[in-house]
Parts: structure tokens; C-alpha cells; sequence
């Protein structure tokens, strides 16, 4: 009836209903991702945390900080193999905030380029 989703009901404090999709079997987060460095590409399978972004990581090899690339939420997204779990997890407030800070980012680094003109 709902597709391969499964439906949660829950109400709150005041009494209104919230229905949250829970994700199938067929989405389930990836937590291992293979994130290579940039700078000497060394590659490394690391776990992705759940409930956090990393922004800075430390490349064992050549010991480089790696920083997340303008419009990404963090070094996963940006050298990962696999997006972190925030921006994988469907209607996530991590990944609609991910989706809203890529936006304004990218429209400020237009106003950039046009105030430089």
C-alpha cells in the first residue's frame, strides 16, 4: 500500500500525530566508507559515525588535514567512497541542512564572482 516503506506514528506532547517513514532494508545506511587523500592518495576504509559529520581528518600516510570541499558537509562527502550517514539517511535534518548549506554556499560564491567583475 505504502511501498516498500514502513510508516511509525507517534504523537507528541500536544496530542498532533507525526507518521515518519522508516527507510527499508533496501536503504540501509553505509557506514564504511574508503576516503583517500588528495594530496599523496593514500586510501584508508574508515566507519562513519551516525549522528555527526567529521570535518577535519588526518590522513595517515602523509599526515595532511583534510577539510571538507566548498559544498560538502564533510570529509566523506568530499574524498569519501560513500556519503556520511546525516546525508544518506532519507529526510534527515542533517541532510536538509547539508542541502540548504550547499545552497547558500553556492549562491554566495556566485555574489562572489559577480561583486569581483
Amino acid at each position: 500500500m505504502f511501498g516498500a516503506d514502513t510508516y511509525k506514528a507517534t504523537r507528541d506532547a500536544s496530542m498532533a500525530f507525526t507518521v515518519k517513514a522508516i527507510p527499508s532494508m533496501q536503504e540501509a545506511i553505509i557506514l564504511s566508507s574508503v576516503i583517500t587523500c588528495p594530496v599523496c592518495g593514500y586510501s584508508r576504509t574508515e566507519t562513519m559515525p551516525t549522528d555527526a559529520c567529521i570535518y577535519f581528518y588526518e590522513c595517515t600516510s602523509c599526515k595532511g588535514l583534510l577539510r571538507p570541499l566548498p559544498g560538502d558537509c564533510c570529509v566523506f562527502c568530499s574524498y569519501g567512497s560513500v556519503k556520511c550517514p546525516p546525508v544518506q539517511t532519507p529526510g534527515s535534518a542533517m541532510g536538509a541542512a547539508a542541502d540548504s548549506w550547499l545552497k547558500r554556499t553556492h549562491a554566495l560564491h556566485l555574489i562572489g564572482h559577480q561583486s569581483a567583475a
